[in-house]
């Protein structure tokens, strides 16, 4: 008799557990929200084009690299970058500033040499004329775009 007693308790406390499980499993939901074209809506409008006038990978100007290039960023997120005829698609994604971290820009490219641009960037400044950012990862080096 004393054995299943001790079974009849080990069994409810299982229970229990499990239905306390259950229930804190089930209450927690996450919310996304989805607009309804999926596109990325930033927070800054950049207009017109752009060449790249500064990049330093390391410690030298690598801007050279990009010679050619004209960059134009869509409010949706897009980057469309030409040369030469030939057209080269991206994206970029702006963070907002917030409890003291800095407003970031995140660019992506799946081809190179422009997928080379792909990090997480501070932004210093932006505006119709240039933006000017830095490598979240490593701030002494710097992106910039110039207005063509």
């Amino acid at each position: 008799m004393k054995y299943f007693y001790l079974y009849a308790v080990t069994m409810k406390k299982v229970i229990e557990l499990i239905t306390v499980t259950a229930i804190l499993l089930t209450s927690c939901t996450r919310e996304i929200t989805i607009n309804q074209n999926n596109a990325i809506n930033n927070l800054t409008t950049i207009t017109g084009d752009f060449l790249i006038s500064k990049y330093t990978n390391t410690t030298e100007d690598s801007a050279k690299e990009f010679d050619g290039y004209v960059f134009s960023f869509a409010v949706d997120g897009r980057i469309t970058a030409v040369k030469n005829n030939d057209v080269m698609f991206g994206s970029y994604v702006e963070t907002p500033s917030y409890e003291g971290q800095s407003a970031r820009l995140g660019l992506y490219f799946s081809n190179r040499p422009l997928s080379a641009l792909n990090k997480n960037y501070y932004i210093n400044s932006i505006s119709d004329a240039a933006i000017q950012l830095s490598d979240v990862a490593s701030p002494g080096q710097v992106l910039e775009f110039t207005a063509q």
